[in-house]
């Protein structure tokens, strides 16, 4: 599956009313805006702030929601990187925005009570809650849409687009960290042939030879982006040799086995490094079930070839 192109980020630019010097006072009327900010620890950069409360206040006008606002632009950038205490009942939402004069991608904060902002942000309080607690994610997820070559020209990159494209959003944050290898599943000696047969004459997959070094019998079939290893043996009740020949598993490709590895071993989850392509992790599960983590550079393309 295709990963489509995010929206480009919301840019602001400087307000056009004098009143950023009287916002550092916390409050102030622009207009027809209420804009007020609190006292979350941070230092804030008035300028920036009352900002980007008129151009929320704009976007929410043309939706007749109500416009006055609680937000801050943190003074220093980094001091954005985690959520502001908001208080009981209330939600600090992150807002990501590129600043017109600089083009600097930067994140705001806007204090909202829970309930208003499932009415604003139209999701769930869950989903909110949790893409408000990883704003390094709302921000990478600008960086990359700003990166882009041909930005989507659909909506734009706000937390409300990011909440309801949730799986569009998490596969623009994971492409380029890890991608899905290929899934391994047994069949009997007996019915590898006709398996085999059966996925790529019905279902549509795609044949391949398999490199030499693989020693375990079976058949690979490309499936899209993705292979779907067979591996040809009896089943067994229980595996011995961890991770023997070719459990039952799914592989991950990864930019750093040793990061990967490194991670998983300091939260206490044991590791098994073997395998026939050179650069192979894998964890089993208590399932039995298997994840293996191959090197992105673990084998060349060229030695799988169409059967």
């Amino acid at each position: 599956m295709a990963i489509r192109p995010l929206p480009p980020p919301i840019a602001v630019k400087p307000a056009a009313r004098g009143a950023a010097s009287e916002l550092a006072g916390r409050s102030v009327s622009a207009g027809a805006v209420n804009v007020r900010t609190w006292d979350a620890g941070l230092e804030l950069d008035p300028v920036k702030t009352l900002a980007v409360a008129e151009t929320l206040a704009t976007f929410r006008r043309e939706r007749d929601a109500p416009q006055d606002v609680w937000i801050l632009v943190p003074a220093s950038a980094g001091r954005a990187a985690e959520p502001p205490d908001a208080g009981a009942g209330n939600i600090a939402v992150p807002h990501v925005f590129v600043w017109e004069p600089t083009q600097q991608i930067l994140l705001a904060w806007e204090r909202l009570t829970e309930s208003r902002a499932v009415e604003l942000m139209e999701a769930p309080l869950e989903v909110l809650l949790a893409w408000a607690a990883c704003p390094r994610r709302v921000t990478r997820l600008a960086e990359i849409a700003f990166a882009a070559d041909s930005p989507a020209s659909e909506g734009h990159l706000s937390f409300r687009w990011i909440v309801s494209h949730e799986i569009q959003a998490a596969q623009a944050l994971s492409a380029d960290r890890v991608s899905f290898d290929h899934v391994s599943v047994h069949v009997a000696p007996e019915e590898e042939e006709d398996v085999a047969e059966t996925l790529s004459e019905v279902v549509g997959l795609i044949a391949l030879t398999r490199p030499a070094s693989i020693a375990t019998p079976g058949r690979w079939l490309q499936c899209g982006a993705v292979r779907v290893h067979l591996s040809s043996r009896e089943a067994r009740p229980q595996e011995s040799g961890f991770p023997g020949t070719a459990p039952n598993h799914i592989a991950l490709r990864v930019r750093s086995i040793d990061e990967i590895e490194h991670g998983l071993n300091e939260r206490g989850i044991v590791t098994v490094r073997k395998g026939s392509l050179g650069h192979q992790l894998w964890w089993r599960l208590l399932s039995g079930t298997t994840i293996e983590f191959q090197q992105a550079d673990s084998f060349e393309e060229s030695e799988i070839r169409v059967a």
